[in-house]
């Protein structure tokens, strides 16, 4: 079907794309938002894709005329996409982890195996398919040029798809309502190819009467196709499908409960459920919060207010709807002001709160702000009185940095004189040590660095509260018993000043005043050393049977000076290799070798400097899950926009190749590690599109290599298909290399500043190669 060829190309890559992102936000959502699941998601897909180009790489010619199908396989991806949705969706109900339980890294290495690698696998095969059926690969060099010029098809497809997705569909469309759409798109496309092949192709009379008749009904037949799916969609089967899909998904999280409500915002999944009165909203699969609960929301509430000694500005970050936030406003205060990202978490939660609550959320002094608490302190010329964090536990980046040292200092430089913060953290009511109180001595030690006061209030969650000013905060009764009847509230329902020494005994004030002096040699939680993370990782392990305690040791050992002599011993090993094969081979497979070598290294370090920027994002900005698409898409682009340039080069000379390949482009991947490396990490109006012109550099460079490794081996054995197979095999090993490394690895070992440092470490590799290929001319 060479007449739709450009667009069938173009076609793969969008498909792939929205199809990774469908199933990648799937994961995240049912994974609870942790982002080593992107990184494990990314292993998966490059395994399939990579499994997928090597199996049709060894082909060798077999099952002549298969190719023929590869539209097929366009087809049947987003089919396969929802295949895929479901399998993630219902992952607790096939792996046996009963409701409430964790999901960690080892359920998600299953649920990645059975849950994206087929679908990848499937774009695997469509890749050296389609190279197979591009126009005029008659001669070897046209066929593999035709192999880069899918390349940087697929890539400017899967740009299309990114921000299609992003900008369009992400928050708005349920997953299966996109892959419905993107499949009747297929469909529609697959048609007007066929059609078009047709009326260019004259059926010679000798054909036999069955290929006439066939070539006569499968015109009819597809747009048939293509008919029912779009009024399949349009009368809203895929919305049923959704449903009946969202309802197995909360059947294994909370079975007996009833389903309110289930939404995908831009952020995060969403699900409330009800049972005899009582709501609980869930957050990408985590309780988050239970409603109404009048007595423990009146015993933290009337707790934090009296924390300061004269409240006027309150400011809320995070949750508090739910009764929190209406509690302060029975305090003479001038202004509440409540932050939170996510809009959506409003939308479900007050229209089922009682009466009397709604009402309360109209009182003028409350301001409800949806935006990112980082980017509104720096915007805000307000100073508060009182800054409390609603915020889950650390155990994602994204949460994770509401307990860093940037964000308390930004919180510190928003509190007036004598101000407080309140930070809740999940803690043992009874016992706090081994990594629970390295995980909580962390936060203390990081609030203390911009905090000269510091103080600790026990219970399951406990809080601390950091001021500058001694004597504004108390953990002492009688001081807050004071403070309180000094209010002269109207209404205390639940509470009286009694109530301050049921959560304040002295005995528990005093043994967790000694747990925290014991941790004074925890680490600091930065966004850069986001340890926290790691720790909170380690105390949900423990709680879960202590299976990933190797890894996790792993990755507290792991230093640059470690993954440095690493690094030497594969230089070492290269040059083992380069004496015993220098005498058994031709003077041309050091060039090839180092080629197929390069691709994969620029795979890697691509790959991971794209999860390096998306784990920044998410660091700095905290919606990657909304951004994704657009992130993801512009690596697309770049690698799109390399190939293309590199692809109308294929007639230089082999010694520029080889100065390009084992030289230029190395060192400008170097080059661009140490940008990663020294890029701020502070919030600017600049930031975020660097980190896209950084995300692009990082796909010119992976996408220039491809052409180039696929000309250099040319002399090598091989048909075209295999060779393009081969090298298109490489390139994804080499990012599911990067994407697992440095996601399960790296990341967490070294933190974003020494990461890239590795990187370039690794792309010194090939510059010692091409110093080999020198020497054998």
């Amino acid at each position: 079907m060479t007449a739709m060829f450009f667009p069938m190309a173009f076609l793969l890559g969008f498909l792939a794309m929205v199809g990774q992102l469908v199933v990648l936000r799937g994961g995240l959502a049912v994974f609870h938002g942790n982002e080593l699941m992107i990184a494990l998601m990314f292993v998966s897909w490059f395994a399939g894709i990579a499994l997928g180009s090597m199996a049709w790489g060894r082909r060798h010619g077999r099952a002549a005329g298969a190719s023929r199908a590869w539209p097929v396989v366009l087809a049947v991806l987003p089919v396969a996409g929802a295949v895929q949705l479901a399998l993630l969706y219902t992952v607790r109900a096939w792996l046996g982890v009963p409701p409430g339980l964790f999901l960690d890294v080892r359920h998600a290495v299953p649920a990645c195996v059975l849950g994206v690698l087929p679908i990848a696998l499937l774009v695997g095969l469509a890749f050296p398919m389609a190279a197979e059926r591009a126009p005029g690969t008659g001669e070897a060099g046209r066929s593999l040029s035709a192999a880069g010029r899918v390349y940087w098809l697929e890539g400017v497809g899967s740009l299309a798809g990114g921000l299609a997705y992003t900008f369009w569909w992400a928050g708005r469309w349920p997953p299966v309502r996109v892959l419905g759409l993107v499949e009747v798109i297929a469909l529609v496309v697959l048609a007007a190819g066929w059609t078009l092949e047709r009326r260019r192709t004259r059926i010679p009379e000798s054909a036999s009467c069955n290929d006439q008749s066939r070539s006569a009904w499968v015109t009819p037949v597809l747009w048939g196709v293509a008919a029912v799916a779009a009024a399949a969609l349009a009368f809203g089967a895929a919305d049923r499908l959704q449903v009946r899909l969202d309802g197995a998904y909360w059947r294994t999280l909370a079975p007996g409960v009833r389903l309110v409500e289930l939404r995908e915002s831009r952020y995060q999944l969403l699900a409330l459920g009800e049972r005899e009165g009582q709501f609980t909203l869930y957050l990408n699969g985590m309780q988050a919060v239970s409603f109404p609960e009048p007595f423990e929301v009146n015993m933290r509430a009337h707790f934090l207010m009296n924390q300061h000694r004269r409240p006027e500005r309150v400011l809320v970050v995070g949750r508090g709807l739910e009764g929190m936030v209406q509690r302060m406003l029975d305090y003479p205060v001038r202004r509440v002001t409540q932050v939170s990202l996510d809009p959506a978490y409003a939308e479900l939660v007050e229209p089922r709160l009682p009466l009397t609550e709604r009402h309360a959320l109209a009182d003028p002094r409350l301001a409800r702000v949806s935006a990112d608490a980082v980017e509104y302190f720096a915007g805000t010329p307000e100073r508060f009185d009182l800054i409390v964090l609603l915020t889950p536990p650390p155990a994602t980046a994204a949460n994770n940095r509401w307990y860093t040292r940037e964000f308390f200092a930004r919180c510190r430089s928003c509190l007036a004189a004598g101000g407080v913060l309140a930070v809740g953290l999940d803690s043992g009511e009874n016992v706090i040590a081994g990594d629970l109180e390295r995980a909580v001595g962390t936060v203390y030690r990081t609030l203390r660095r911009e905090f000269p006061v510091v103080l600790a209030a026990p219970g399951a969650r406990m809080t601390f509260l950091a001021s500058d000013a001694h004597g504004a905060p108390s953990v002492d009764p009688a001081e807050l018993s004071r403070r309180f009847e000094g209010r002269r509230l109207a209404r205390s329902d639940w509470f009286t000043p009694r109530h301050f020494r049921v959560l304040l005994p002295e005995e528990r004030v005093v043994w967790l005043r000694g747990v925290l002096a014991r941790s004074e040699t925890s680490w600091e939680n930065t966004e850069r050393r986001p340890v926290s993370y790691l720790l909170n990782l380690r105390v949900w392990d423990l709680a879960t049977g202590g299976r990933l305690r190797g890894w996790l040791d792993a990755v507290a050992a792991l230093d640059i000076i470690r993954l440095g002599g690493i690094v030497l011993a594969v230089l070492l090993v290269m040059l083992a290799i380069h004496l015993f094969l220098a005498a058994r081979r031709t003077a041309g497979w050091p060039a090839a070798a180092g080629a197929a070598a390069g691709v994969f290294l620029l795979g890697f370090t691509g790959m991971g400097l794209e999860l390096l920027l998306l784990y920044r994002v998410q660091n700095l900005f905290g919606f990657v899950y909304s951004m994704m698409g657009a992130l993801v898409g512009v690596f697309m682009l770049g690698l799109a926009g390399g190939a293309w340039w590199m692809d109308r080069r294929v007639d230089w000379p082999a010694a520029r190749m080889a100065r390009w390949a084992f030289l230029t482009l190395p060192g400008a991947g170097i080059a661009l590690c140490v940008t990663v490396a020294s890029t701020s990490t502070g919030r600017s109006a600049v930031i975020l599109p660097w980190f896209f012109v950084m995300m692009l550099a990082a796909g010119v460079l992976t996408g220039l290599y491809f052409p180039l490794s696929v000309c250099m081996q040319m002399e090598g054995p091989g048909t075209p298909a295999a060779i393009a197979g081969r090298v298109n095999a490489c390139d994804h090993l080499g990012a599911l290399a990067g994407a697992g490394l440095t996601g399960l690895l790296l990341l967490p070992a070294l933190g974003d500043l020494q990461t890239p440092v590795f990187f370039a470490l690794m792309l010194l590799l090939l510059p010692a190669w091409g110093l080999l290929v020198r020497r054998r001319g």
